[in-house]
């Protein structure tokens, strides 16, 4: 009787027996290859934040310029610009009647963009976990990039009004997550294809390509700024470095689909819920999750103050930086911190546990705040506020050690969801550091404006303390950093 052929089997011509092992090793060879060809989302990393923060450096000043030109002040750029040397009263009263008004505007702007963002984060978050990280998280809000850059193309070009167009139109934007969704879903891309012993050097990785996107953005868009003294034409280049981002995300980027059981969404919805509480009497990892969580939102919080008044600080006198200056600044600040930290981490993980790295990096970001604070008050002001990347240069290393410890104490299936929780309580942070820094930014502004980084400081003392006491719990429970056991 001649054995009938199955498509999985194949003939062993020597003793007439059909065997299932070359199909399964081609099987494997072509998992192998397709995973080689899997294109590498740190390039799409840095796209998307140099494209993202192009748009968020323009406009920071565009809101000042659009001021100093309102009341009849000279922008810093401006060739016959007495720059801040003109101390009489009236210029000076003007100027900083200036600086309150664009801080309100970029306030204003703020809370259009990001209200919608704290809301939409969430949703697309829990759909990626049902399907794929690309069409749901990633797509889309590159997309509300490219949407983003075409409304600031009119606003700008066509002088049309700031409360009837712009806040529209950065609703519109955020209601697709904007750029929050996109990298929270390469994270979340990131820890899926990542084993647990890679994944705080990989996401350390990840994070230094995004200080490499924001370190190209502030350096070109300042320079660009400076010299060509048009906002429009950054914002050209925002827009098609959105739209490559597009195409590589679009077409290059695989597919991460999860298998298994794909609970319907309103199941899954509710693990929101189910991520943060105990299940039984004696599970301390559900509260070490909250404080990691708490811990790496306050730090954010810390650090998003610093960038929120750090431009508008040092345009202001007694500095008058132009763009270039404040660009450069910038780009010095995110290069030297997002390199440097990934540097450390890798070598302090050979002699320190992950607390201590983040204790580190916090107390170097204390220090960078304490001296942006005091600069017009020492001597060598200008020179003092480059010294501040210096001091703050260890001041990621926190950022991706608690990233990491979240990553380690959630099921796979939950990836998506605690960094989408991540980047929607983002938006909300930095809808509340507008609201906080820029208020706090224009009621001292008159008596001591560095009064603002003394706030971040204290707010990233607060999480030291966190961690220390983190730190000492897990000491005293006999478990590494390195081997902690994930939730079942």
């Amino acid at each position: 009787m001649a054995a009938t052929k199955d498509e999985t089997q194949t003939l062993n011509h020597d003793t007439g027996v059909y065997s299932e092992t070359r199909p399964l090793l081609e099987r494997d060879s072509n998992d192998n290859r397709s995973a080689r060809r899997r294109a590498p989302v740190e390039p799409l990393t840095i796209l998307v934040l140099l494209a993202g923060f192009f748009q968020d450096n323009v406009y920071d000043q565009y809101f000042y310029y659009y001021q100093c030109r309102r009341y009849n002040v000279t922008f810093s750029f401006d060739s016959n610009a007495s720059r801040c040397d003109n101390t009489t009263t009236p210029e000076h009263e003007k100027q900083i009647l200036a600086q309150s008004q664009a801080a309100r505007m970029s306030l204003y702007h703020d809370v259009a963009l990001y209200s919608t963002v704290c809301l939409s984060s969430i949703l697309i978050g829990v759909l990626s976990d049902r399907s794929s990280r690309r069409k749901i998280a990633i797509v889309p809000s590159v997309f509300a990039g490219i949407v983003k850059a075409a409304v600031y193309l009119l606003f700008i070009s066509l002088n049309l009004p700031f409360y009837a167009f712009l806040l529209p139109g950065a609703v519109l934007s955020g209601s697709l997550c904007y750029t929050f969704s996109a990298v929270a879903g390469i994270y979340a891309y990131m820890a899926d294809t990542t084993c647990p012993r890679q994944r705080t050097f990989r996401l350390a990785v990840l994070y230094m390509c995004e200080g490499i996107g924001a370190c190209a953005a502030y350096f070109l868009s300042g320079y660009w700024l400076d010299r060509q003294r048009s906002f429009t034409n950054p914002i050209w280049l925002s827009l098609g470095l959105f739209g490559l981002c597009f195409f590589y995300s679009a077409f290059l980027v695989r597919d991460n689909l999860h298998e298994g059981e794909n609970p319907p969404f309103c199941v899954h919805f509710r693990k929101i819920g189910g991520l943060f509480k105990a299940r039984s009497d004696f599970d301390d990892k559900r509260w070490r999750l909250w404080c990691y969580y708490i811990g790496h939102l306050l730090d954010m919080f810390s650090q998003g103050g610093f960038s929120v008044i750090s431009t508008l600080y040092m345009m202001d006198s007694p500095f008058c930086w132009d763009p270039t200056a404040v660009g450069t600044f910038h780009a010095s600040l995110n290069v030297g911190t997002t390199f440097f930290s990934v540097v450390g981490i890798r070598l302090f993980r050979r002699w320190l546990d992950d607390h201590w790295i983040a204790q580190i990096g916090m107390a170097s970001h204390v220090l960078g705040c304490f001296l942006m604070a005091f600069a017009p008050y020492l001597p060598n002001r200008n020179i003092i506020l480059y010294f501040v990347p210096c001091a703050m240069i260890l001041n990621k290393m926190q950022t991706s050690v608690l990233r990491a410890r979240m990553s380690l104490l959630v099921d796979q299936d939950q990836q998506g969801l605690i960094f989408a929780l991540s980047s929607s309580v983002a938006g909300f942070l930095i809808l509340l550091q507008s609201v906080v820094f820029l208020s706090v930014y224009r009621a001292t502004l008159h008596w001591f404006p560095g009064f603002g980084f003394l706030l971040a400081a204290t707010v990233d003392v607060l999480v030291a303390v966190m961690v220390a006491f983190l730190h000492c719990h897990v000491r005293a429970s006999g478990e590494t950093s390195a081997n902690e056991a994930k939730i079942n």
